[in-house]
């Protein structure tokens, strides 16, 4: 790229080796995983726009997405940068799992169409420009990773769509 340096860390592929010295726990019963974690919702425009990938611009843009507030107005038709942890939603038949926004009457509003990006720790979202107004919660259901049968919820403070 710009003959810079790269840090390269190198694991030992001999699991003796590698867990050496590694406190080990052995835990009985079925494993139970994290539940989905909304920390916080932002105007995914308002963030700055690379026009190089240097590690400065890297380091502004984190910068500036750490100190944004979380959204409590959304309006139709923006994009949303969902930030949290155990977010992505895995590809399912079952019709209840995926990303959904819920109303104050508990009707549940399927979107998992409209998510641009669907990685662990981000989601950004389309919000669909004839979505009604008012009070909503995003709530998520999918599947864990290591087993589709053991299921993963998570949900947001309340926001409101305008």
């Amino acid at each position: 790229m710009s003959n810079s340096p790269i840090d390269v860390k190198v694991i030992p592929d001999d699991p003796e080796t590698f867990s050496k010295g590694q406190q080990h726990i052995k835990v009985e019963g079925q494993h139970i995983p994290e539940d989905a974690r909304i920390d916080k919702l932002i105007d995914f425009d308002a963030l700055p726009k690379f026009t190089e990938l240097k590690e400065e611009n890297f380091q502004h843009y984190k910068k500036v997405e750490e100190e944004m507030p979380s959204l409590d107005k959304i309006q139709r038709g923006m994009k949303v940068k969902i930030l949290g942890a155990h977010l992505k939603i895995l590809p399912t038949d079952k019709k209840d799992h995926g990303f959904f926004l819920e109303n104050e009457a508990g009707k549940q509003l399927e979107l998992t169409d409209f998510l641009e990006v669907n990685s662990t720790s981000v989601l950004l979202l389309s919000v669909p420009k004839d979505l009604p107004t008012g009070w909503y919660k995003i709530r998520i259901k999918s599947g864990w990773y290591a087993d589709d049968t053991v299921i993963r919820n998570g949900k947001s403070s309340p926001f409101l769509v305008v």
